[in-house]
C-alpha cells in the first residue's frame, strides 16, 4: 500500500499499491488510487476515480470524484476528468447565491462591492448550469 499513507473509512485507498503520502478520510475516499502521490481526500468517495494523479486535494462528499489529473483543489465539487492545476469550488448542479472571500472588499478596483465585503455579482449561463461572475 505504498509508504506514509493514512486511510480511514471502509474501502478508502482500496486499490493503492505504490502511491505514497496520501491521506483518505471517508468511505471509498481515493478508492481507485493506484500510483498517485500526495493526495488528500476528505469525504465519502472523495477523489474516488483518481488513479495516478498526484497533488490533489478534495473536501466534501463526492468532491473530485471524477478527477484524474494533477494538482487540483475540489471543494464540494465533483471536478472534471483530466483537470490539472484547477480549483473548483461548489457543485455545478447547486446554485450558490453568495461568495465571501476575506479582505476582498479592500480591492480598490472593485467598484460594485458592498460595505460588508461581499462582492455584488451578476448571473451568466455556463457549463453545467448558472455561474456567478463577479464585477
Amino acid at each position: 500500500m505504498g509508504h506514509g499513507n493514512t486511510a480511514t473509512g471502509a474501502f478508502s485507498q482500496f486499490r493503492n499499491t505504490v502511491g505514497d503520502g496520501n491521506a483518505a478520510y471517508g468511505d471509498s475516499a481515493l478508492f481507485n488510487n493506484d500510483c498517485g502521490n500526495s493526495n488528500t481526500a476528505i469525504g465519502v468517495a472523495a477523489l474516488y476515480q483518481n488513479n495516478c494523479g498526484s497533488g490533489n486535494s478534495a473536501l466534501g462528499a463526492n468532491a473530485g470524484i471524477g478527477v484524474f489529473g494533477d494538482n487540483n483543489i475540489d471543494i464540494g465539487s465533483p471536478g472534471q476528468g483530466f483537470d490539472s492545476n484547477t480549483i473548483r469550488i461548489g457543485d455545478p448542479f447547486t446554485v450558490q447565491f453568495k461568495t465571501y472571500i476575506a479582505r476582498h472588499y479592500r480591492d480598490s478596483r472593485c467598484r460594485r462591492c458592498s460595505s460588508g465585503g461581499q462582492q455584488r455579482s451578476t448571473w451568466h449561463g455556463g457549463f453545467g448550469g448558472a455561474v456567478q461572475k463577479g464585477h
